[in-house]
């Protein structure tokens, strides 16, 4: 998506292949616009008041400072899911189990995007979620009484 706005994309990434679906790695590869920087992290963000250059460094030790006018941060599909209540059932990787209406195994508490067990893994799926969340509370809320 970035490539449509920039004209170079340097996509970071620490390890040394993808582990993302095989259309999306196989896009990415052969995009002209594309250059993929293996085995480094993104550890400093430089500049005065805007983006000037970020500084890398590779899994050797060797830094890097790179110039670019932006960053996107992107830090993956891994659940954040360690603050809830033990209450809270989640799957073996994390990932907070609902039922069909996104509620959990706590009334009153619904998960909906990447933190969810069995979410798509695309930003139209967290919304349609969301919206699904959203009119479940709203029934709740008015089958309540007053």
């Amino acid at each position: 998506m970035l490539t449509a706005y920039a004209s170079t994309v340097m996509l970071v990434h620490r390890g040394e292949t993808f582990r993302a679906r095989e259309e999306f790695v196989n896009e990415v590869v052969a995009h002209p616009k594309i250059q993929v920087i293996w085995n480094a992290s993104v550890v400093a963000i430089g500049g005065d008041k805007a983006v000037k250059h970020v500084r890398v460094m590779h899994s050797g030790g060797r830094g890097e400072e790179l110039a670019c006018t932006g960053v996107f941060a992107y830090v993956g599909l891994q659940p954040n899911t360690e603050y809830l209540p033990p209450a809270i059932e989640k799957a073996a990787d994390g990932s907070v189990i609902t039922n069909a209406l996104f509620e959990t195994s706590v009334s009153g508490v619904w998960a909906i995007g990447a933190v969810r067990h069995g979410y798509a893994g695309q930003l139209p799926d967290a919304v349609a979620e969301a919206n699904a969340v959203a009119a479940a509370l709203l029934e709740r809320l008015a089958a309540q009484p007053a």
